[in-house]
């Protein structure tokens, strides 16, 4: 059994109803599954409080009384509403007994009523579940049900796995017939089905006549050949063809023209290829090597931007270790160094707990490199219950100096700092965890043995380099301009909360600052794209704001400081020819404010969001005397903008300055009185949550 309590919503002044009144809301439930109609009494005010979804329908926007009463009607499974409904009355959903399909259920009337925590709870609470106990049936009523959705994509990766694992789940099934095309053509798409490329034809055709209208009706072989091949058109385009063409001759009248549908690779299945770890986590470690966030980038074998080839696993006594002999040490329980000759992957299962250590090398090692360790910002490694990636745990490293070290031994063993080392006894291999250099994982310091071993060189498919450093890395960074506690102000007027109430503190900060911009820095930590070499690095440019961004600015001769917080990504940005020329974009989340420390010590600020969102952020060329500046430069609508000056001669020193103005694209008043104002000091960080990745900075950024 397992529970969930509902968080109050902000209450909602428009409905001041209580539960001693009587029901005001009827609710009209269609199950279009079993072809139910239920009807549900309630308060509007409990539903208001507990749930986004009523919050909106039953406001006065939408709603209307019809006799004292407000109707609504949902298309929606009976069982699940009412679970979740008797949950909102009560304050708590209380969940026993659940299998896969009400689960999803609950998902699917979780998506349609908003309740998005709920949500990600109970998606949480059934991919811990072990797998190998769900139905046949559950993971078809599964997988149809969360392809098309976008928050139940985790569980869509992992229902295609288990297909793709046993395919007979799916084609056997009396659903196969009523599949969507969209969601056949993803499954046809994947480079691993463990079946025959005969089967898999056979079932697309099999799909493909059920689903031809009037198949049986026609009278002639050619016509319904012709009204079958326009029907699965693409997904005979997702066909192997090599292994099968002298076999399918009967079909030679539909099958694709092009040469190159031909030269398709033959799907991996397990007579060929043992599959280590599921699509899905393949997809999370992926989204990790490219620093990307995996619950807003999810990739699969069909966008995923890398390659895993697989070189080694760990005492094979198959063909595959003597076609890959250069990467097994003489016992057959180690990798060589010709493994990691290039970014490489580890995965190990410990033995007797069925759980997962992986970890990732970004570095290009050598035979002959000698006992040493390698720099990089780059490397992790992880943890995690099954080849799905249930309850996993990333570790990034934290001492890039120790990050990835080469020990002689054995011919070749890469330790991760002290935190992931490798030991070989005789006949055990075993592996010492320990929290020193890398963010900890789940399982406990300690010494483990290694039940299975596989090792995969990894390379983008584009064939662009794998980053080892990202430069902008740099924890020990102080701003000049401001107190590091006030990034917690800054952090929570990001996240639209109230700094009285709801003030980030410094260990549960949300977001990260990194450094890319400090006017007049000479030094080697800024790199050279970030600012305009016209101005001396005086003034920035756009390339620092690719991602959001924040700005500080200290004033001249003035104890104030003034801010301003760009959403938006401009890295495709117009070049405007004329001055009076303003690209604007359209954003609710900018803001801009002031900020001083006054004698008594206390901090007073002054923040403006944006109110007209069309003219929330510009970007303008300079302005400025010198006809050889040029560029673009950010403005904040018509309230805050910034210009240059002098320059032209030794005896006038340039200078930058912005313009504050009373123009009502952010709320007045404004945040200093209206006028021009020298800058004296000025930064610029690029803004990211925590859990999204710090990218590298190229030239071309």
């Amino acid at each position: 059994m397992i529970s969930y309590r509902f968080s109050e919503l902000s209450p909602d002044s428009s409905n001041n109803s209580t539960t001693n009144d009587p029901h005001d809301t009827l609710i009209e439930i269609y199950d279009q599954g079993s072809n139910n109609v239920k009807v549900f009494n309630a308060h509007s005010s409990v539903l208001c409080s507990r749930c986004e979804y009523f919050k909106i329908a039953l406001s006065d926007k939408w709603a209307k009384k019809d006799d004292n009463m407000y109707k609504l009607r949902l298309e929606i499974s009976c069982d699940a509403f009412e679970i979740i409904f008797k949950g909102i009355c009560s304050g708590t959903i209380i969940l026993k007994n659940l299998n896969v399909i009400i689960s999803v259920e609950l998902l699917l009337a979780s998506d349609i009523l908003l309740l998005q925590d709920f949500l990600d709870f109970l998606k949480i609470k059934l991919l811990e579940e072990n797998k190998v106990n769900w139905r046949k049936n559950e993971i078809v009523y599964a997988l149809k049900a969360s392809y098309r959705i976008s928050s139940l994509q985790e569980l869509y990766l992992v229902c295609q796995d288990l297909v793709a694992e046993t395919p007979s789940i799916l084609f056997e099934s009396s659903e196969f017939p009523t599949i969507d095309e969209e969601l056949l053509i993803d499954l046809l798409k994947l480079d691993m089905i463990c079946g025959s490329e005969l089967i898999i034809f056979n079932k697309l055709i099999e799909w493909g006549i059920v689903n031809t209208p009037n198949y049986d009706t026609m009278s002639d072989k050619t016509s319904q050949l012709n009204a079958l091949g326009a029907t699965i058109e693409e997904g005979l385009q997702q066909i192997r063809y090599n292994s099968i063409k002298d076999f399918i001759h009967e079909y030679d009248q539909i099958l694709p023209k092009s040469d190159s549908l031909y030269k398709l690779p033959p799907r991996i299945y397990y007579t060929v290829e043992p599959r280590v770890i599921s699509n899905r986590f393949t997809g999370l470690i992926a989204a990790w090597i490219n620093r990307k966030d995996p619950l807003k980038v999810q990739y699969t074998s069909v966008n995923n931007p890398f390659r895993f080839r697989h070189v080694f696993r760990m005492n094979d006594r198959t063909n595959f270790s003597s076609r890959h002999y250069r990467f097994h040490h003489y016992s057959n329980k180690l990798p060589t160094i010709r493994c990691h000759e290039g970014p490489s992957l580890m995965i190990m299962k410990i033995k007797n707990s069925g759980k997962f250590i992986g970890a990732y090398n970004p570095i290009q090692w050598k035979q002959g490199s000698g006992r040493c360790c390698g720099s990089t910002s780059e490397s992790f490694i992880f943890s995690c219950d099954d080849k799905f990636g249930s309850n996993y745990r990333l570790s990034r490293v934290k001492n890039f100096d120790h990050a990835v070290c080469l020990v002689s031994d054995f011919g070749g063993l890469l330790n991760f700092g002290e935190d992931l080392m490798f030991t070989f006894d005789k006949e055990n291999v075993k592996c010492k965890i320990k929290a020193k250099f890398y963010e900890p994982l789940t399982f406990a310091e300690g010494i483990y043995e290694i039940d299975e071993w596989n090792v995969y060189k990894v390379r983008r498919k584009d064939d662009q380099p794998m980053s080892i450093m990202t430069k902008m890395v740099n924890s020990s960074f102080e701003s000049n301009i401001i107190d590091k506690d006030f990034f917690r102000f800054i952090s929570t007027w990001i996240d639209k909360k109230d700094t009285k109430k709801d003030l980030y503190l410094k260990s549960n900060i949300p977001f990260q600052f990194i450094p890319i911009f400090r006017m007049n820095d000479h030094s080697a930590f800024y790199p050279k794209q970030f600012y305009n070499q016209s101005t001396n690095r005086l003034l920035p440019t756009m390339k620092c704001h690719h991602e959001p961004s924040l700005m500080l600015m200290k004033l001249k001769c003035s104890d104030k400081i003034i801010g301003a917080y760009n959403p938006l990504n401009w890295k495709y940005g117009t070049y405007r020819y004329y001055p009076t020329d303003i690209e604007y974009r359209r954003t609710s989340d900018s803001f801009i404010f002031s900020y001083e420390v006054d004698s008594q010590n206390e901090t007073n600020y002054r923040l403006c969001r944006v109110v007209n969102f069309d003219k929330a952020i510009g970007s303008e060329k300079i302005s400025t005397n010198r006809k050889d500046l040029n560029g673009l430069i950010l403005r904040f609508g018509n309230d805050l903008y910034f210009s240059h000056n002098g320059g032209t001669r030794p005896s006038s020193p340039p200078h930058v300055y912005c313009r504050i103005e009373k123009n009502g694209c952010y709320e007045q008043p404004p945040i200093l009185p209206v006028g021009h104002y020298e800058i004296d000091q000025w930064e610029i960080y690029r803004v990211s949550k925590k859990d999204q990745t710090d990218q590298e900075f190229s030239d071309t950024d």
